[in-house]
């Protein structure tokens, strides 16, 4: 799943799955435990390859992710 933090909400009727604000995100990923998906990869890419090389920006997406969203030790959707 492509993956973005935003710092504010996304509002287009077209928003994808794992773009968002945390909150969204926090949603999206709780909607996908309810279906039963058991596993996810999050993949940090947007389109800039220059942006890959600075793996910093990717570790600023993943560390919120693993403090506000994920609950790590028991492999769920924070509640």
């Amino acid at each position: 799943l492509r993956f973005r933090i935003t710092d504010s909400p996304v509002t287009d009727a077209d928003r994808h799955a794992g773009t968002g604000a945390l909150e969204q995100l926090h949603e999206d990923f709780t909607q996908l435990q309810e279906l039963g998906v058991q596993h996810v990869i999050l993949d940090w890419y947007t389109d800039d390859l220059d942006l890959t090389r600075h793996h910093e920006w990717g570790w600023r997406m993943f560390a919120p992710m693993a403090e506000k969203v994920f609950d790590l030790a028991k492999e769920t959707v924070r509640a």
